[in-house]
């Protein structure tokens, strides 16, 4: 294994890496650089590095702030396919029902989730307001 950060950092994979976390993946993983000796190279911290190497060993996304998205983009579709059966039987699902109805399908959401939870108000909301602008056109035809 290499071992001199100047000479790893001018392997083409790692020059053309998008970030100095992506060059750290790569020269910790790949290259076996220790994390300290590569947030010196890269002029980052050591928590950079760390955090860097520890997103890219759980599947998770680098350089992405914040907190990782839950669903996936299969779940969301399977979720919007819920509140769309909701809107076309005419009912305004509260927060509690919309939880209900999806978690046997998503077992890992629960309404203590602070995201979740401003997701389903707002959704709700929304789904409240077209509601009432339909039976608005419908009780009131132009």
């Amino acid at each position: 294994m290499e071992t001199d950060p100047r000479r790893i950092l001018g392997y083409s994979d790692v020059r053309t890496a998008p970030s100095a976390t992506h060059k750290a993946v790569l020269m910790v993983l790949k290259y076996g650089l220790a994390q300290k000796a590569t947030a010196r190279t890269l002029g980052v911290s050591l928590i950079v590095v760390r955090k860097a190497v520890a997103a890219y060993n759980e599947g998770r996304e680098l350089g992405r702030k914040g907190r990782p998205p839950k669903l996936s983009s299969e779940q969301e579709a399977e979720l919007l396919t819920q509140v769309e059966k909701m809107i076309t039987e005419h009912r305004s699902p509260n927060r509690r029902q919309l939880a209900s109805e999806v978690r046997p399908v998503f077992s890992s959401l629960s309404t203590t989730d602070p995201l979740l939870t401003i997701f389903l108000i707002r959704l709700t909301d929304c789904l409240k307001r077209m509601l009432y602008q339909m039976l608005g056109r419908m009780l009131m035809p132009q």
